[in-house]
């Protein structure tokens, strides 16, 4: 069945489920809807851990991509977005 599509806009604010298929560092994490995708949203997280993505090491602002059913709304919105919208896709 598929996942039930929460009503999430930019600049909402969403945690990043515990079981999502992203990188461990940002499961859990409060994010900032950047974009609303049909399968999901691009969503920029700050982390405070290195992020492993191939062989480089981040730290700081990231965007993530995540499934519908992977995060939940928590009725927060964000005062601004560095980048929102189609410069994402």
């Amino acid at each position: 069945m598929a996942a039930a599509v929460p009503n999430v806009k930019a600049g909402d604010i969403v945690q990043i489920s515990i079981d999502a298929r992203v990188t461990s560092a940002l499961r859990g994490a409060l994010a900032v809807v950047a974009a609303v995708c049909s399968w999901g949203i691009i969503a920029m997280v700050n982390s405070f851990y290195s992020v492993r993505v191939v062989h480089l090491k981040y730290t700081g602002l990231a965007y993530v991509r995540v499934a519908f059913g992977e995060f939940e709304p928590t009725g927060g919105k964000a005062v601004w977005a560095a980048r929102t919208g189609e410069e994402l896709h």
